[in-house]
């Protein structure tokens, strides 16, 4: 079951997920778009961190995920980052 509050962040990463850029690989979600985000929502600032640093981890597993997805889902042994599988 999904509480409310975590629809919020949901819905915040969907909508958030249109500000990246995109060039070889997909960036991060911009911290200033985050920030704006939260602002519009009315969100104080104990919250606006909150909710900025919970939106930067969702992204953090997205593009993580994605890259893995990406490269064949082989990781370098000797980092966490995946490497190409080419």
């Amino acid at each position: 079951m999904v509480h409310e509050e975590e629809i919020i962040f949901l819905k915040a990463f969907e909508e958030l997920a249109s500000c990246r850029q995109i060039g070889f690989s997909l960036g991060p979600i911009p911290w200033r778009d985050a920030l704006r985000y939260g602002e519009i929502l009315g969100l104080d600032d104990d919250v606006l961190s909150y909710f900025i640093e919970i939106i930067r981890r969702m992204d953090n597993a997205y593009l993580a995920k994605k890259n893995e997805e990406d490269n064949g889902g082989i990781r370098n042994q000797n980092s966490d980052r995946p490497v190409r599988s080419d």
